[in-house]
């Protein structure tokens, strides 16, 4: 194996990195609304419903794939909300 250089950094730098890159990514064409059962918002993806997680309960963190899959389940529940699909004439 060439030479290859690994480095290691820490959670929280590789988020701000990857928050920083964010407007530079695309977004999936096919992204569902996603509602919040207890508050009733309905965010547009996945994604701005993870960072609303993030804001109101101030983690550094927030797996959008986490919420999706309690879309995915009958009572689906991530970081303290249940979540589903909302519907598309909403």
């Amino acid at each position: 194996m060439k030479n290859m250089l690994y480095i290691s950094i820490n959670n929280r730098i590789y988020y701000l990195l990857e928050k920083s890159l964010e407007n530079f990514r695309s977004t999936s064409p096919t992204a569902r609304k996603i509602k919040c059962i207890e508050t009733g918002q309905i965010f547009e993806s996945a994604r701005k419903a993870s960072e609303w997680v993030e804001l109101t309960l101030k983690l550094d963190y927030c797996n959008f794939n986490l919420i999706k899959a309690a879309c995915n389940r009958q009572n689906g529940k991530s970081y303290g909300y249940h979540w589903e699909f909302a519907e598309i004439n909403q």
